[in-house]
């Protein structure tokens, strides 16, 4: 079966991206795309991760050998 080992992420993704200066560069000269582009970004990672909590709650015999 598969296990989720990791939690649920706390930090938003804008908050962890717009450390790094190739993304915050993107606020300064293109703020309304850089909210867009970070809004479908962040809204790709909660449904990966609500994927993978779906896939955990699974029970194992449903999984192939």
């Amino acid at each position: 079966p598969f296990r989720l080992d990791s939690p649920r992420p706390t930090m938003k993704l804008k908050d962890y991206a717009y450390n790094e200066i190739r993304f915050k560069a993107l606020t300064l000269s293109r703020p309304s795309e850089a909210e867009g582009v970070m809004a479908a970004a962040q809204a790709a990672v909660s449904e990966k991760y609500r994927q993978y909590e779906e896939l955990a709650a699974l029970e194992g015999h449903r999984f192939p050998a």
